[in-house]
């Protein structure tokens, strides 16, 4: 098996669904086997003295003619990390812009990109697009999260055959705890309340606001429903206004980025409907949230786009609904707030599949069998 060396400016200490996975796969895989070069941060010395594996840390500035320059800094210790090391394979969070460093260095050792959804379809300058399809194409794997994915990846050019589907994974044993769920119901005033939550960055992608909008109609079938909105992001204001606007303020709940596993086992109902935002290249790659909704053993709704469909089996593990259709929305909350026994199906149904399916172990073997141990792609 060969080594790894990650190179990513998006790692912990740093909050972020992209960062979470990255730093699961590595501490997954043998220490011996991977190492990290990512952005430094506060804290970063303290995290990195926690790992098993070699940490390397360089500044980067994100935007514009600061991410080209910030790459320039990390292909110099990229250099002198690979002189050192002799890792057998370079891994990219992303194509662009440090992607750059293993189309440049793809001669004296192979690369990898990881895709997450939105990197691929982000506008572009035409010269930017030109060099992300280019490093896409001549890497030996494209790591993708969905069947979405995979086809936005097919689309620059890549073959099928080089591209490895490594679906994101669950700690179980995070979100499986024991929690006394009435007592926080009463500490966070949810008591007798049937509890819709969204956990995630307030952003528009979310479809938080499509919620907000939906729970009228919810309200006057259950006058005792609350919607919970568990992360913190620009969209807080817009989303506090909309509720007032359509009378559910009191209804509409910002605890902040906390409790985020005894919020989960507290609702009745968890959902995030994202929706693709065209224009700006702004879709759900997958949904990791999902996943960790089902391991609470709760039902998941979910927009039916991106890559959510890979991450709800629909009907069995939770509901797709159309993420712009808000009376489509509150007819599916209807039907779930009111059938306890659906419920408790589909929750069960979804902590079977991540237990099947989603396990951290998963990580390790699924990395290692179809990128460090497979034979060679031909790359453009």
């Amino acid at each position: 098996m060969r080594n790894v060396l990650l190179i990513t400016n998006d790692y912990p200490p740093s909050v972020g669904g992209i960062a979470n996975i990255l730093h699961l796969i590595c501490a997954a895989l043998p220490p011996d086997r991977v190492a990290v070069l990512a952005q430094d941060a506060p804290e970063a010395a303290t995290f990195d003295a926690r790992q098993p594996f070699r940490t390397w840390r360089e500044r980067y500035s994100p935007g514009g003619l600061r991410a080209l320059l910030s790459t320039c800094r990390y292909l110099r210790r990229v250099r002198e990390i690979v002189r050192e090391t002799q890792p057998g394979l370079l891994y990219f969070d992303k194509p662009w812009p440090l992607g750059m460093i293993g189309r440049l260095l793809r001669r004296r050792v192979p690369y990898v990109v990881h895709t997450f959804g939105n990197e691929v379809l982000e506008p572009r300058h035409w010269v930017i697009k030109w060099v992300r399809a280019s490093v896409l194409r001549n890497a030996e794997r494209v790591i993708v999260i969905s069947n979405f994915t995979r086809d936005q990846v097919e689309a620059v050019g890549v073959p099928r055959e080089r591209t490895a589907m490594i679906r994101p994974k669950v700690d179980i044993a995070q979100f499986d705890v024991p929690l006394d769920v009435e007592a926080f119901k009463a500490k966070e005033g949810l008591t007798g309340k049937r509890v819709i939550l969204t956990v995630g960055r307030l952003v528009e992608r979310k479809g938080m606001d499509r919620v907000i909008e939906s729970l009228p109609e919810i309200a006057r079938a259950f006058p005792d429903v609350v919607y919970v909105i568990v992360g913190e992001g620009n969209d807080e204001a817009r989303l506090r206004a909309l509720a007032a606007g359509h009378g559910v303020a009191d209804r509409v709940l910002f605890p902040g980025n906390r409790d985020v596993v005894a919020f989960y086992h507290a609702c009745d109902v968890f959902a995030m409907v994202s929706r693709h935002i065209v224009e700006r290249g702004d879709v759900e790659g997958f949904g990791v949230v999902y996943l960790e909704a089902n391991a609470c053993r709760k039902p998941a709704v979910g927009g039916n786009s991106g890559g959510v469909p890979d991450a709800i089996v629909n009907g069995e593990t939770g509901l797709l609904v159309d993420p712009d259709d808000v009376s489509a929305l509150a007819d599916v909350f209807k039907r779930l707030l009111g059938d306890p026994e659906l419920r408790r199906r589909l929750g069960e149904a979804g902590y079977a599949r991540v237990q099947r399916e989603f396990t951290l172990d998963k990580y390790a073997e699924e990395f290692v069998r179809l990128v460090l141990d497979a034979p060679p792609g031909d790359s453009a």
